[in-house]
């Protein structure tokens, strides 16, 4: 949370051996009251963390920049004894052990030798050669495809395809991008990360935009569920839990696979191919009982279990079901009131302890 990430600035010397730096941050740590704040703010605005309700979390960019800084063996950029350092060194000034020049030479160099170290790295990166893809553009036809550190493009100058080599923090090897170019799908992998920096794996396809027009527009590539790839026309009757009548007065069978529970009857305008609902919701693992309870009465018992992706903290609800959109919904049970016995005995109390 922020709180803990502010007392961790404020207490970062804690993090270092060295006896004198340690003590030389004693007294400060990284920043002050008045920046503490704003630097955190500064990270969530170029991206390198993200707020999830109370907690900060560290994006993609954020970890990439880390082990970037010690690839180019910058660590004392990530680091908090580079800070003790500095710090145990103005108090040496203070004491007159150490003049001004030589302190600021010392930080001169010190940025000198950075700068110099991160300019290296990227004249290695782009000078470094990547062989062409031996497979044919989706967009053109082209037969080669040509790599750079960061993407796979198309050499044809008005084609314009393009894919990036790194999607949600994982990187594109060459074998699975001639896959997914290829075939436009790409079987489930993991390593993937979210902006929440969380894993979690999937399957690729690869899809050309389309305007309202009909115009046809970039390449994209979207992520697919293992519950994505279920499709009712497969189906069978062995899957079948219970043929049931639903809200609407309709009838219609439940079925049960690996990862959902599917009512192919249940269609809407946004779901031509049926009902489709997740065994796990916020954690929570639903049966087929909760299921078809609230498919024929319109919401489940009051279930235990769900955790709230903001607080983190498990919660109970019933799960509700539009009858009309098919939508899910959660309907919590009214808070029980204080009784008036209850009432009564902390009054009886209260006026005890005035007397």
């Amino acid at each position: 949370t922020e709180s803990t990430l502010l007392s961790a600035m404020e207490g970062a010397g804690k993090l270092i051996d060295d006896d004198e730096l340690r003590e030389a941050m004693s007294e400060r740590g990284l920043g002050t009251p008045a920046t503490r704040a704003a630097t955190i703010e500064g990270l969530i605005r170029q991206k390198y963390l993200t707020r999830d309700g109370r907690e900060l979390i560290a994006t993609g960019k954020g970890v990439r920049l880390i082990n970037l800084l010690q690839e180019m063996d910058i660590k004392p950029l990530t680091s908090p004894s580079m800070t003790g350092d500095w710090e145990a060194k103005l108090r040496k000034m203070e004491q007159g052990e150490l003049d001004r020049a030589t302190f600021m030479n010392e930080i001169a160099r010190f940025t000198e030798d950075a700068v110099g170290k991160a300019r290296a790295h990227y004249d290695e990166i782009i000078s470094r050669p990547f062989p062409d893809l031996k497979c044919p553009c989706p967009n053109c036809g082209a037969t080669e495809l040509k790599q750079t550190d960061a993407t796979y493009e198309c050499r044809t100058p008005d084609c314009g395809f393009r894919i990036s080599k790194y999607i949600a923090g994982r990187a594109l090897s060459e074998e699975e991008a001639k896959t997914l170019f290829t075939t436009k799908f790409l079987e489930t992998r993991d390593g993937f990360v979210s902006r929440f920096n969380r894993p979690f794996e999937a399957a690729l396809e690869l899809k050309q935009q389309v305007s309202k027009t009909g115009k046809l527009g970039k390449w994209k590539t979207n992520f697919v569920f293992d519950s994505d790839l279920e499709s009712v026309e497969d189906l069978t009757e062995d899957q079948m839990i219970k043929e049931l009548t639903l809200t609407n007065g309709k009838s219609a069978k439940l079925y049960e696979t690996e990862k959902a529970f599917m009512v192919p009857a249940l269609t809407t305008k946004d779901n031509p191919d049926g009902f489709r609902l997740g065994k796990t919701i916020l954690q929570k693992e639903l049966t087929a009982a909760d299921v078809e309870k609230m498919l024929v009465e319109g919401k489940t018992a009051l279930l235990p279990g769900f955790i709230s992706k903001k607080t983190k903290r498990a919660f109970a609800a019933h799960l509700t079901l539009d009858p009309e959109t098919a939508k899910i919904g959660f309907e919590f049970a009214p808070r029980a009131k204080k009784s008036a016995k209850k009432a009564t005995k902390k009054a009886a109390k209260e006026k005890e302890e005035e007397s």
